[in-house]
């Protein structure tokens, strides 16, 4: 789960991001979402999949998930688990929390299978049973007409005279977003001119927000937004900070983590042995309070550092324009490849695309969370 930032141009927004929202989150069953048949993807599944059962003394079996083979945890185990503890695997055991009927209310018990009891992987009987038993997806048939309000919202497997004929996952195919807001935690990105107006929106969880200022808005008119402006406080703020840098370096370098990962394959905590204990970049680090990483950006000139600050202040994960989404890695619309763009190119063709707007046209910071 993770928030990421939309640019979205023009009018309706609602609208133009609606196309990208994930169905099985948002619910809304409309013109978006697509019946997708996975009956061959899970045939294959199928073909090597097993329940854990448990066989008994008597020969019998069980679920592994039966509450017999719980058992509550020690003083010790109680430590690795946690006080969260939910349900996980961990530590050299496993558990999980439910409320277990016994009256003492909902906690976590580890799982524990007695001496004399076996644990195994059991194939399921059939196809049908894996769908319905395995995976709940519900199945529709003559007795079980489509329900796309409750039942087979979701999808569903295809009776026919007794037999599969598909197996159906509802789903939009171009999600984007579960839910979004207007501003989040990019409420105040945009720098008004003096004397334009705009909107804000919501700020995101605690308050949190780009930029407080009084002069800053979530949605402008092209014309309104002072972009220069946005770029100056940005490639101010980048001089300074390579400023500090390069005062703890006092001129000398250091290897990057890409070299000097590439000098211990395979062995990712040596490559950490050596990248910390190289004096200038702690010395660095130490004196723009970021111990552990991101100082390897001020190996490059002031100039280009500047520079690549200025083009970044404008720039959003992705942007929506005529209801085509469009982010780094989708880089079709300007004609290239996501193999072809790389930040550089893809802050350069944002920035084209708002230089190329008219002045009229309508610029909303949406916050998405996926």
């Amino acid at each position: 789960m993770s928030h990421f930032s939309v640019l979205v141009i023009g009018e309706n927004v609602r609208n133009q991001l609606q196309p990208y929202h994930e169905f099985e989150c948002t619910g809304t069953d409309d013109e978006f979402v697509q019946d997708i048949d996975i009956t061959e993807d899970r045939r294959a599944e199928f073909s090597t999949a097993a329940r854990s059962m448990v066989r008994c003394p008597d020969g019998s079996l069980a679920s592994l998930h039966d509450d017999r083979f719980f058992r509550d945890p020690t003083e010790d185990e109680h430590l690795k688990i946690g006080v969260i503890a939910g349900s996980g695997v961990g530590h050299g055991i496993s558990w999980t929390s439910r409320d277990w009927g016994d009256g003492r209310g909902y906690r976590a018990k580890v799982r524990s299978v007695p001496e004399g009891y076996e644990e195994i992987e059991v194939p399921f009987e059939s196809f049908r049973d894996y769908l319905r038993d395995y995976c709940g997806i519900p199945e529709l048939s003559i007795d079980n007409p489509l329900d796309l309000v409750e039942a087979h919202k979701y999808g569903y497997t295809r009776i026919v005279n007794g037999e599969i004929e598909r197996v159906v996952y509802r789903t939009n195919p171009n999600k984007k977003w579960d839910w979004w807001e207007v501003g989040g935690r990019w409420s105040g990105f945009l720098k008004l001119k003096a004397g334009a107006t705009g909107e804000l929106g919501q700020r995101g969880l605690m308050g949190s927000c780009a930029n407080s200022g009084p002069d800053r808005a979530d949605v402008a008119r092209k014309g309104d937004i002072d972009f220069d402006g946005m770029r100056d406080e940005a490639g101010k703020e980048a001089a300074a900070r390579w400023d500090k840098a390069a005062a703890a370096h006092k001129g000398k370098t250091w290897d990057d983590w890409t070299t000097v990962r590439q000098r211990h394959p395979g062995n990712i905590n040596a490559a950490r042995d050596e990248y910390h204990a190289q004096e200038v970049k702690e010395a660095v680090s130490k004196a723009m309070g970021n111990p552990w990483n991101g100082v390897d950006e001020y190996l490059v000139p002031r100039d280009q550092y500047v520079h690549e600050a200025r083009d970044r202040a404008t720039v959003l994960y992705a942007m929506v324009m005529d209801g085509k989404w469009i982010a780094q890695g989708e880089m079709g619309w300007f004609g290239m490849s996501s193999d072809d763009c790389s930040e550089y190119e893809w802050n350069r063709h944002f920035n084209e695309v708002l230089n190329d707007l008219p002045d009229d046209a309508t610029i909303t910071v949406v916050d998405c969370h996926i």
